[in-house]
Parts: C-alpha cells; structure tokens; sequence
C-alpha cells in the first residue's frame, strides 16, 4: 500500500510539472496587447475588416447532361458540365460529354447559335465517325431506342431547369440533313425550351 501512495504522488509531481511547463510556455507567447509596437507603427497595421483580400465564394455553376434509364425510361444524369462565359463554347462542350457518355464517340457539332423570330436557336449537327463500328441511324433504331437518344439530346441540349442565358430552341440535323427516323417525328422541327 505504501508503494501505491509514492506511485500515486510521482504522478501528481509529474503532472504538475507538465502543468507548470504549459504555463511557462503560454506565458513566452506573445499577445498582441502586450507587443512592443509604438504607437506610431500600429498606425500601419491592417486588421482583418480593413484588408482587400476577398473571401468571397466564386460559384461555378454547372449544367447537367441527361439520358433515360431504358428500364424506367426515366431520365439520369450521366456528367455535369462548367458553365463557360461563352454560350457556344459550353454547347460544344455539352455536345462532346453527350457524345463520350451516351453516343459511343459518335460527333456533335454545334454549328452556330441563330437569332430565329427573336428567339437564339442552336444548330446541332450529328456526323458519323469513320472510326467507330456504331451509327446514329443504330441509336434512332425502335422505339425504345430512338426516344432514348433524342430525349438524351432533347433534355440536354434545352436545359429547362436552366435559368441562366441559354438557347431557347434547338434544331438537329444529321450530316447536315434533316432527321429522317420513324421514331422520332418531333425531331424534324425546331424544339424550344
């Protein structure tokens, strides 16, 4: 028992000292209420309210890029995009996620943004690539799949929940041409948000 107490007291001994180094620490600290400074050198002294830095928070507002799921026919977002400053800049970049994503690397051109009855239209081109073992007319093919591929491009290219400056109609074509696909009659036209 009387080794207990000495154990017990060694340790009490031991953590005042830390105690006491702690506070010997704190006290080397200094505050700057208790800085040397004069008066006339505080004067150049920027506080925190008076600094130019800027901690505002820049937003980066993206877009979504959108299929159906073929099972619910519900639409999915499959990537999202970075606004850019330039319209026809963030299309392209639309058309080529909307291409790498959903359409096998198949090309999206967006060949200019038009002023149509007062109204800004996208012209969307969809070209073939001689690389690729796939064709759009493959992806147009049935019901199923010609309404998957132009919801993906419909649902995407108009960004209706968008509230930013963007198209108010699209108008696809293929190599140029006007959509010829039994499934998708609503593509032959101009579609507007």
């Amino acid at each position: 028992m009387n080794k207990n107490i000495i154990i017990l007291i060694a340790m009490l001994m031991l953590l005042a000292g830390c105690a006491q180094t702690n506070k010997d620490i704190e006290q080397e600290v200094i505050s700057p209420q208790q800085s040397t400074n004069t008066p006339q050198s505080n004067e150049n002294l920027v506080t925190s309210d008076e600094s130019s830095v800027d901690n505002s928070i820049d937003v980066v507002e993206k877009i979504s890029i959108y299929t159906l799921d073929d099972n619910t026919m519900e639409s999915i977002i499959v990537d999202e995009i970075v606004i850019n400053s330039n319209l026809m800049t963030t299309m392209q970049s639309v058309a080529n996620s909307l291409s790498s994503n959903i359409f096998w690397d198949l090309d999206i051109e967006v060949l200019e943004i038009v002023e149509v009855d007062g109204k800004e239209i996208a012209y969307i081109d969809l070209q073939e690539n001689e690389t690729s073992q796939f064709t759009w007319n493959q992806l147009f093919q049935g019901s199923t799949g010609g309404e998957i591929t132009s919801q993906s491009l419909e649902l995407t290219f108009l960004q209706r929940d968008y509230e930013g400056e963007w198209v108010e109609g699209i108008f696809i074509t293929h190599e140029r041409e006007a959509l010829d696909y039994d499934h998708v009659p609503r593509l032959n036209d101009i579609i507007f948000r």
